[in-house]
């Protein structure tokens, strides 16, 4: 309408200013308006898989939402798409992924179907639609439960499905966002088809992810640690540090709850490298041989250890705060242990090579073989508290506790025992002839500067 009033008007001044060359003018204006108000395919389509992109996913669910229409959105995350991107390359990848959405727009039947963007497929269905929502859900569950031949390749997908209801299950966009952009959760079966009730947790482990962000931004991660007493010396002579997360909107976060969500998305190895670089701050400024610290212990995430490149990393750490590697205990649990990957196996050697000594934590908890286990190099190996606590219950539990300690020794490695928590604790494990405990009865992890306080009142006082 505004196109042909301003053609108009513009014929009527042509008409009469002859001279004047207004009607032509406003032709070529509003020709090119025109034209800049055109979307480009760009601007709609994802130019590998053809389907519309991230952006109209968003536009369309605000108008959506503004019209206040109830439709449902289904989530295909490709969980292990990054594998066959590494194996197989850029370009195969890209037929895979438009031949899959390709394979969405034909059994929706519609347009509506999204690449949001790192191995996310959407769908959005509003309308008659909506009756098939359960034929669809089933569709996809039989199709990606089976192999997908491309380009003469015979390819398994893991796959999570998610289907949730606007704005029933979540009204607000950016929570939609959050649950499409968080992390798949793999299972058992080729096919993830969360149910409702998951949505929740979903949710909360995209939040974490969010939090551990902010933490390695702000650099606003802690360090705490836990005391280890020597029971020959009767004094403290080392501490584990240990992550804490305590975020503005989320509060206090469980290492156990963030740290296998950092080693899924691989923030896991900032993580290490930030308690590293602490722990490294703090011993050489804080000159913790004068108090009787020896060392410090950190533990080693598997997921750290598939990088060749740690011991450099870690030896220039050393190198810049002047430390020799005797000052780090490096600590690997008993399932990493046995984690027989070339790559772990290369870097926990090479880190070796380097100096550091290692610590066995949480034995007694894996599956591994004891010959296996002490065919390791390990200085310590630390008896999880779990053993310590059922030997206190059962006979049966103290025999094994009892000859597991015997055995380590006759080994020539030094024991410490997790988890000690009364005076009657410490004397069990004092008279099994354990060299080490590490537990509440001493100390709870604490922050730096009370750690630093308790050892010296403790040193100085025993």
């Amino acid at each position: 309408m505004i196109f042909i009033f301003f053609c108009l008007v513009s014929n009527q001044i042509q008409m009469h200013n002859p001279h004047l060359l207004v009607e032509a003018f406003a032709v070529v204006t509003m020709t090119f308006c025109l034209l800049v108000t055109i979307e480009a395919p760009s601007d709609v389509y994802n130019s590998v898989t053809g389907v519309q992109n991230r952006a109209m996913f968003l536009q369309d669910s605000v108008n959506l939402l503004k019209n206040k229409m109830s439709y449902k959105v289904i989530i295909i995350k490709i969980l292990n798409a990054e594998y066959y991107m590494t194996n197989l390359g850029y370009k195969v990848m890209e037929n895979i992924m438009r031949e899959i959405a390709q394979w969405l727009v034909q059994i929706t039947n519609n347009d509506a179907v999204y690449d949001c963007n790192n191995s996310n497929f959407v769908l959005i269905l509003y309308g008659p639609i909506l009756d098939k929502t359960n034929q669809i859900l089933t569709y996809l569950v039989n199709r990606f439960s089976t192999d997908w031949l491309v380009q003469e390749r015979v390819l398994s997908f893991e796959t999570q499905i998610c289907s949730v209801d606007v704005p029933k299950d979540i009204s607000q966009l950016d929570h939609l966002m959050s649950l499409i952009d968080a992390t798949g959760v793999k299972s058992e079966n080729r096919v993830n088809l969360l149910r409702r009730d998951q949505l929740s947790y979903i949710q909360r482990r995209k939040a974490v992810e969010q939090a551990i962000d902010r933490a390695l931004q702000s650099n606003t991660f802690q360090v705490y640690f836990q005391p280890i007493w020597d029971a020959h010396a009767n004094k403290i002579h080392s501490a584990e540090a240990l992550i804490r997360l305590i975020d503005d909107d989320l509060g206090f976060i469980s290492p156990e709850e963030f740290i296998p969500i950092a080693e899924k998305n691989g923030a896991i190895t900032a993580i290490g490298q930030f308690v590293f670089e602490e722990v490294c701050k703090m011993f050489s400024l804080d000159q913790l041989h004068g108090i009787g610290v020896d060392f410090l212990e950190i533990n080693l995430s598997t997921v750290q250890c598939m990088h060749k490149n740690l011991p450099d990393i870690f030896m220039d750490t050393l190198s810049h705060y002047n430390l020799p590697p005797s000052a780090i205990n490096l600590e690997i649990t008993e399932s990493a242990a046995i984690n027989n990957q070339e790559t772990f196996q290369q870097t926990v050697n090479a880190l070796r090579n380097c100096g550091f000594s290692f610590s066995l934590d949480d034995y007694g908890t894996g599956y591994s073989n004891a010959t296996y286990i002490f065919s390791q190099d390990f200085s310590i190996i630390k008896i999880d508290k779990s053993i310590l606590w059922e030997a206190e219950k059962k006979e049966s539990a103290r025999v094994v506790l009892r000859n597991t300690v015997r055995m380590i020794r006759e080994l020539n490695k030094k024991i410490l025992i997790e988890g000690v928590e009364t005076e009657a604790q410490r004397r069990m494990v004092v008279d099994l002839g354990c060299d080490y405990c590490q537990g509440y009865f001493f100390s709870k992890p604490v922050p730096k500067s009370q750690f630093l306080e308790f050892c010296k009142d403790f040193n100085r006082s025993h």
